[in-house]
């Protein structure tokens, strides 16, 4: 660690702030939200499809049923046509008829013209190849949750596809039951009542190291960027920012034990190298007032730094800043040499793009300091 802090003041050329992190230290300024206004929306459609029946409808089904085999997959459609505000949170929650041990995974349809009572498997829309959320393992007689903030936009329509690869069926409620309908719950911010608030955080806990992974392949280059970004692009302290760890799917997996985690997150098992999942990440950061992230990095090469790139490149146009937060002091003492190769690298191939954090138009590294808290 000293060599980090001596290196501090030679390293002109880098033209980086650095900010050793103590182990249990961080301060930064709280933004208090307005109070979310809420809006729960209905499906203005829904209906399922079924293989073994091809040119049967099912519109008017109390049951919204998903298959693998055979193939049975519901679909949604919502009207967001009056809608206006920004929506800083949507929640798409469906009310289990069944239990199913993997659940289901949403889709998007980008087809908004299907008819509920004239829609079949023969005529059924064309379903996306990614998954927007998984649900994860339901029982009968609850509400299922899935985060889809990322996939709703205001004064649209959005269809989503409730599909399974399971070959057991599951039945979900249907707008036709009236009280367990589809829910996509949508929420607000008065974002004139934000209020810069100066606090301090609670302590932050200690870093342990991701499970060891095989060497990834190298990073992909963020969008090209030339010289140094604008002005604008540019914070001044205090910013409230928040630690933020790309660890999975890899971490998913310790000790021989899937999952490695007691809880069961709302995104289902994600990778934080897919695009859809950072933008709902930071949708979710933002909508607590965070204005950066400080990504956990274990150095070039390392599948964080692969992750660190497409970061950078899902968060194109959110206005989100991010920094690397260099952790393998908490493992070894990094000779100057190694320092100022990870410092160079991190200055060229990322510092210049408008979404890595720049504080007075430097960019910003922190350090993980396991030894003190000096």
């Amino acid at each position: 660690m000293q060599h980090w802090k001596t290196l501090r003041d030679r390293l002109g050329a880098v033209s980086a702030i650095i900010l050793v992190i103590a182990t249990l230290s961080v301060a930064w300024i709280s933004r208090s939200s307005g109070a979310p206004q809420t809006l729960t929306l209905t499906p203005e459609a829904d209906a399922y499809v079924y293989e073994s029946k091809p040119a049967q409808n099912y519109g008017t089904n109390t049951s919204l049923r998903a298959d693998g085999s055979p193939i049975m997959r519901s679909y949604l459609r919502f009207d967001l046509t009056s809608v206006s505000n920004t929506i800083t949170r949507a929640t798409l929650r469906l009310y289990a008829q069944s239990s199913h041990r993997t659940g289901y995974e949403l889709r998007p349809v980008s087809d908004i013209t299907w008819g509920e009572r004239t829609i079949t498997y023969q005529n059924a829309p064309a379903v996306g190849s990614t998954a927007i959320a998984r649900s994860g393992p339901f029982s009968s007689g609850q509400w299922t949750s899935v985060d889809v903030t990322a996939a709703v936009r205001p004064g649209t329509k959005v269809s989503f596809a409730i599909v399974t690869s399971d070959a057991t069926q599951m039945n979900l409620a249907s707008r036709e039951t009236g009280a367990t309908a589809p829910q996509l719950v949508l929420e607000f911010v008065d974002t004139n009542s934000l209020t810069p608030t100066p606090v301090t955080s609670s302590p932050t806990p200690t870093t342990p190291a991701p499970s060891p992974t095989s060497t990834a392949a190298p990073a992909p280059s963020p969008t090209p960027t030339s010289g140094t970004p604008p002005a604008g692009d540019s914070l001044a302290f205090p910013i409230r920012a928040i630690f933020y760890y790309p660890w999975f799917p890899e971490a998913w997996t310790q000790s021989g034990i899937f999952p490695f985690t007691h809880y069961h997150p709302t995104l289902g098992y994600y990778d934080t190298g897919d695009p859809t999942v950072i933008r709902r990440h930071i949708a979710a950061m933002q909508y607590g007032g965070i204005q950066a992230a400080i990504a956990s990095w274990w150095g070039q090469g390392h599948h964080t730094d692969v992750d660190f790139a497409k970061i950078l490149q899902a968060s194109d146009g959110t206005g989100f800043k991010w920094a690397i937060y260099h952790e393998q002091e908490g493992q070894r003492d990094l000779t100057p040499d190694e320092i100022r190769s990870d410092l160079t690298y991190i200055r060229d191939r990322y510092a210049s793009d408008p979404d890595y954090l720049r504080v007075n138009g430097k960019f910003v590294v922190f350090v993980y300091n396991a030894d003190d808290t000096t």
